[in-house]
């Protein structure tokens, strides 16, 4: 039990000696604080899609509660943004066959293909579908009710290269209902593509709303000693230990251990760190990016296991993103990161001799290796998720004011429309984080009406669906 008097501030720091400050994960303790900060600064929205599987790894059999110690190896990555993120388990599609009438919001039991309108749109699929998507996506609506003014009221992505061997259809994940007919739209796959049409002719503000330093902040006192940080606020993070309940202490605990894998991160592989990829300039807030060059080449073998180098393309397009949404370029973003029925190669993912639909079937690989091809889309998920968590905004992050929802297009196998696993992130003051949301078979479309909610627009329903999000995902 909190031993507050009254709700814990959600800008709460931990402070110490030289100046170093803490920020704190979302705590029950500010349950009551919660409350929409009042700010003129945008809400932004991001769809991240995964065109396989995604396993759940075991999180359908678990209660709902904090996300358990150890992720499954299909979500590992998301381990250093765990606290600011949330998984949804046990989501159920309806699905219907032949010549039945079609449930409101029900998946085609074809193969392939049958999972996406109901997913994005909140429509039932049909049997041939010239665009999969099927209706008016999340990304529209959203783009459609906040989205004025921005330089690209909506922005769609896409990280696979091309099609290796499947149909160019396959590849659009974002589509607009226009006089009763479905227009589907063009993502962007080239990193450069996407630097030009932001960053082309755009100079960042000095001051005010995005604007900010367009140079790294200096390394903190603790870093540049090669000392935690942690340590500096040690008396401050007891004094408050004392004062939290047991759950509370264990998410602060999580919390300090990945700050501690950040800092190794920072900290250059000379003096003992790892040395990531920093983010997008290093910059604090709205700048313009590094100029990622010209494009790899892109390999098209047409034996449905291409690869062109996707991971770096990926990890470029999650930081050219973020920078956009900093900058209100755009507030609404489509992110497909593998064509629905991928013929990505899984030789660079998982080290399966086969693309990631064979390996789905479990054909040139199994079950480690279809966890091992879920985990990398994670990864792109969760570099999102940083780079935005690395842009200050308003006293917090640019983060706090983006909700980002990661579908996928199957279920723990190969044509699995029920049992989905899925995840959202950010906008902590209307969305709970840090939790695993046993959905117990709700609609996948019941987390589009809690990102519909999360950017300040009706959530009742969406597409043909109502009833809200599932229990446990709202603050």
């Amino acid at each position: 039990m909190t031993l507050f008097p009254r709700p814990l501030s959600r800008r709460t720091f931990l402070r110490g000696a030289g100046g170093a400050l803490v920020g704190l994960p979302l705590l029950n303790a500010m349950a009551a604080g919660n409350a929409r900060a009042q700010s003129t600064l945008p809400r932004r929205f991001v769809l991240v899609w995964s065109g396989t599987c995604q396993t759940h790894g075991g999180l359908d059999r678990q209660a709902s509660g904090p996300l358990p110690a150890q992720l499954p190896n299909g979500w590992a990555a998301l381990a250093p943004m765990r606290a600011r993120a949330s998984i949804v388990s046990k989501l159920d599609l309806p699905i219907y066959i032949g010549a039945q009438t079609p449930p409101p919001g029900g998946a085609y039991n074809q193969q392939h293909g049958g999972t996406m309108a109901p997913i994005v749109a909140g429509v039932h699929a049909l049997e041939h579908m010239a665009v999969l998507a099927g209706g008016h996506t999340i990304d529209q609506v959203i783009a459609d009710g906040i989205g004025g003014g921005t330089r690209l009221p909506s922005l769609q992505v896409r990280t696979q290269a091309a099609g290796y061997g499947f149909g160019a259809a396959k590849g659009l994940v974002s589509a607009r209902l226009e006089n009763g007919r479905v227009r589907g739209l063009d993502p962007i796959a080239s990193p450069q593509v996407l630097y030009d049409t932001l960053f082309s002719g755009f100079t960042p503000p000095s001051t005010g709303g995005g604007g900010g330093p367009t140079t790294p902040p200096p390394l903190s006192l603790a870093l540049r000693k090669k000392k935690s940080v942690l340590d500096l606020i040690l008396g401050d993070a007891q004094r408050l230990e004392q004062k939290l309940g047991g759950e509370d202490r264990a998410r602060l605990e999580q919390h300090f251990t990945e700050i501690r894998a950040l800092e190794q991160r920072l900290i250059p592989v000379t003096q003992g760190g790892t040395n990531p990829p920093p983010p997008p300039n290093g910059a604090s807030t709205c700048a313009i990016p590094v100029d990622p060059g010209p494009d790899g080449p892109i390999n098209t073998p047409g034996n449905f296991a291409g690869w062109s180098n996707e991971t770096d393309r990926g990890d470029l397009q999650a930081d050219l993103l973020a920078m956009a949404l900093a900058c209100d370029l755009t507030r609404s973003v489509s992110w497909m990161l593998t064509f629905d029925q991928s013929g990505l190669s899984s030789q660079h993912l998982s080290g399966a001799t086969t693309d990631i639909h064979a390996v789905s079937h479990h054909q040139g690989g199994g079950q480690p290796e279809v966890e091992q091809n879920a985990n990398w889309h994670v990864a792109r998920y969760a570099r999102l998720l940083q780079s935005l968590e690395a842009l200050p905004e308003d006293g917090g992050t640019v983060l706090d004011r983006t909700c980002v929802v990661y579908v996928s297009a199957e279920g723990n196998n190969a044509h699995a429309k029920v049992n989905l696993t899925y995840s959202y992130a950010g906008c902590p003051d209307v969305l709970r984080l840090g939790q695993l949301v046993n959905a117990n078979g709700a609609h996948p479309a019941g987390m589009m009406m809690a990102a519909l909610s999360a950017v300040g627009l009706p959530s009742n329903n969406f597409g043909e669906l109502g009833g809200g999000p599932p229990s446990g995902m709202m603050v």
